[in-house]
């Protein structure tokens, strides 16, 4: 059995061969290819130089705080995050209870 295809579906269907037989978009469609086919050499580190900012695996304690005028701040909560390497990671259990 051939699923049947709405009026609207096939008007969209219709739509999507026209755009994919346009030339300008074959021709973006080729460079985002050709760009993710390109390798990106990452940026050699320099050795000697100090670590700045907050160490990996180091404790985080924020205070939330939403502006409610010129004068007053409203307080939401404490949240929890551990530092990483990359990123921090951050539990908003305390925000939630």
């Amino acid at each position: 059995m051939v699923p049947m295809l709405s009026a609207c579906h096939a008007t969209q269907l219709s739509l999507f061969e026209q755009l994919l037989s346009s030339p300008a978009i074959l021709k973006n469609i080729a460079e985002i290819e050709k760009k993710k086919r390109t390798q990106v050499k990452p940026a050699t580190p320099v050795i000697g130089v100090a670590e700045s900012g907050i160490p990996a695996g180091e404790d985080l304690i924020l205070s939330l705080y939403v502006k409610e005028s010129a004068y007053k701040k409203l307080y939401l909560g404490d949240l929890f995050a551990v530092k990483s390497a990359k990123n921090a990671k951050l539990s908003l259990l305390s925000l939630f209870e």
